[in-house]
């Protein structure tokens, strides 16, 4: 049993997946909440991570993007670096144009960019019998906990996050 699942769990990491996630985030002093994915691209021994996420906290809205690597730290486990982007917008503009504030096109966004990092981990579905039969060898739960650092003009800005979702490999098994 244990056998399959390491190898459910190698296959998830050697094809490209697809991640759909949801967690608690911290902006400085402000607790939200951010839902967004991740598209993992096998490269070599490594993933591209290609990632966004949409927040809300009592500030605003922040949208972050991310492009990086995602290596294995053991077959359960896995790390992830690389370039982050982030754009917020306070309530009033996110009320005012929501589409351009989601997209970061709006006037009164605070873009800003630096890195982010991150550590995770993954396991096997119990719930497997009760998924279609194409996804259950290529799924799992995912726990990701992350932390971006990103310059603005007043300094440093700092978003961390703890995601759960789901990780589905898009071919094998």
């Amino acid at each position: 049993m244990l056998t399959s699942a390491i190898a459910a769990m190698t296959i998830a990491s050697t094809a490209p997946s697809l991640i759909v996630d949801i967690g608690p985030q911290q902006r400085g002093a402000q607790t939200g909440a951010a839902v967004g994915g991740h598209l993992l691209l096998p490269v070599g021994g490594l993933q591209l991570d290609l990632a966004n996420h949409e927040g809300l906290d009592p500030g605003g809205s922040i949208g972050a993007i991310f492009v990086g690597a995602r290596g294995a730290l053991s077959p359960t486990s896995f790390w992830r670096a690389g370039f982050a982007h982030h754009h917020g917008v306070t309530w009033p503009t996110l009320q005012a144009e929501p589409f351009g504030a989601i997209a970061g096109t709006s006037d009164g966004i605070d873009h800003r960019t630096g890195f982010g990092i991150g550590a995770g981990w993954r396991g096997s579905l119990h719930a497997r019998p009760l998924l279609p039969k194409l996804l259950r060898n290529r799924s799992h739960w995912i726990a990701d906990l992350g932390l971006d650092a990103t310059v603005v003009d007043n300094g440093w800005n700092w978003v961390g996050a703890l995601r759960v979702g789901l990780e589905f490999a898009l071919k094998g098994g």
